[in-house]
């Protein structure tokens, strides 16, 4: 084999591994399961549940919006997507 035929064969192998590395890393990850719920959750100071002092909603799609702090003082309401 001459060493043009050689080098058009390494540059041939070359490019087919860059796009097989190409795919592999760019390849779709599987998507985590949707909630099938949307959720409130209040957390209060204390047992009386007046103050509030955080909340966490989780969202139909999967989002999460949250602030303040939790507490063993909670009150969740939950819907179906």
């Amino acid at each position: 084999m001459s060493n043009q035929a050689q080098r058009k064969l390494f540059l041939l192998l070359a490019a087919i591994a860059l796009l097989a590395t190409s795919f592999i890393i760019t390849a779709p990850r599987t998507a985590a399961a949707l909630p099938s719920q949307s959720c409130d959750c209040i957390y209060y100071s204390d047992a009386s549940h007046t103050t509030e002092v955080g909340e966490r909603f989780v969202y139909c799609n999967g989002q999460i919006y949250r602030w303040g702090t939790t507490s063993p003082y909670v009150d969740c309401y939950c819907e179906d997507c």
